[in-house]
């Protein structure tokens, strides 16, 4: 049973961490995009200053929501896209860390009950984030991004590609919105029978060991 369990849970284990890797490369690129923005912004700051003329910080800088360079775009753009990546990232490095713990829960079953009520709450949070997920891709912004050809590059990437495009970012991030919404229920019964198949397991151990206890107490007294 406990060996079921540990499948279950393994196959829920490949599910996160793969998405997870996905989202957490999607979010780099576009935090080190907008640092690289603030960083220039700031420089220009310090130029005018010492050239004594105004400048104000933010004004005219495009981020990686407002794809920049994409032609006919404006300052009031907004595609949330780093949002969606960051949220997406972090709800399956939380799954990551509870299946983790269940695993655990498989030697010491009275983790499975708090791993369990966590894992119902990160469940509520991740079927919010497929719903945004989808939202950012498929609204009018989300479109919009999506025809932007222009290349932006990253010094740093997860998967190693270090030039990229909106457009492929947009592929990519529909992709993972497709992947959740086929591996949502399939996921959910993985968690669910690894963690009631866990449980059952830890809670016979359980009365097996009270039993074996009661019979010796029970040999103790009239032997």
């Amino acid at each position: 049973m406990k060996l079921f369990s540990a499948a279950c849970l393994g196959a829920a284990l490949l599910i996160v961490t793969t998405l997870g890797s996905y989202y957490w490369d999607l979010y780099h690129r576009a935090d080190e995009y907008d640092a690289a923005f603030i960083k220039a912004d700031e420089a220009s700051a310090a130029a005018a200053e010492l050239a004594g003329t105004d400048y104000t910080l933010g004004v005219g800088v495009k981020n990686y929501d407002m794809c920049h360079q994409f032609e006919g775009s404006k300052l009031d753009f907004d595609s949330h896209w780093k949002l969606a990546f960051q949220f997406n990232a972090i709800i399956y490095a939380m799954f990551s860390g509870l299946i983790v713990c269940s695993f655990a829960g498989l030697i010491y079953s009275q983790l499975f009950q708090l791993v369990l009520s966590c894992m119902q709450v990160t469940q509520v949070a991740h079927f919010v984030g497929v719903i945004l997920t989808g939202v950012f891709r498929f609204n009018s912004s989300g479109k919009t991004c999506s025809a932007a050809t222009a290349q932006y590059a990253v010094a740093r990437a997860d998967m190693g590609d270090l030039v990229h495009t909106w457009a492929e970012d947009g592929d990519l991030l529909r992709q993972l919105f497709i992947c959740q919404c086929v591996l949502f229920v399939p996921f959910c019964l993985c968690t669910c029978m690894g963690m009631f198949r866990g449980k059952t397991a830890g809670e016979m151990a359980k009365e097996r060991g009270l039993a074996a206890e009661a019979d010796d107490d029970y040999l103790r007294t009239y032997a």
